[in-house]
């Protein structure tokens, strides 16, 4: 919410341009009152010109993904969610990813299974199951508390996921 209180002052003219063309439409009286999707479209030009990196795109597309769903824009929301699927496909691939790998193998389940492909986020909740969580910047015990968090969250996806009406939105859970 405060990511543009300071912005680099060497980008201050490309981003004026970058938000000229932007119109939203609707009669709003506050700011709050606009629809978060169209609050985060005009957000990310501004991000795309401040060159956020991949982690922050990957939580930025998912965000996205959710918020056009609650809005009942499921193009648009399989659009931002394929973004991030795209995005963690290239993570996992990276040699030296600073993202724990267990972390990413969740997210990619995740957003396969928001994008109707159950079997696949199932393979890859499986894969982040067998993965142990290592984040090098943290010592033993807050890897091990990272161990048994994400496994338990992940076993409860996997459970939803199979269940006979698996829940596509957070307000279906």
């Amino acid at each position: 919410m405060w990511d543009f209180d300071k912005l680099p002052q060497n980008k201050l003219q490309e981003i004026q341009n970058a938000l000229k063309v932007v119109e939203i439409k609707g009669d709003y009286k506050r700011y709050t009152e606009i629809p978060m999707s169209k609050r985060l479209e005009v957000a990310e030009k501004v991000y795309a010109l401040l060159q956020k990196d991949d982690d922050f795109w990957l939580q930025f597309y998912r965000v996205k993904g959710y918020h056009y769903a609650v809005e009942k824009d499921q193009t648009k929301a399989d659009g931002a969610r394929k973004k991030a699927l795209d995005l963690v496909t290239r993570m996992l691939n990276e040699k030296d990813q600073a993202t724990p790998k267990k972390e990413l193998w969740l997210i990619s389940g995740a957003m396969k299974h928001f994008l109707g492909d159950d079997k696949g986020g199932l393979d890859d909740l499986n894969t982040a199951l067998k993965t142990k969580y290592e984040d090098k910047q943290l010592d033993k015990g807050k890897n091990e508390n990272g161990e048994a968090n994400l496994s338990a969250l992940i076993k409860e996806y996997i459970e939803k996921v199979q269940s006979p009406h698996p829940p596509r939105l957070m307000q279906d859970q």
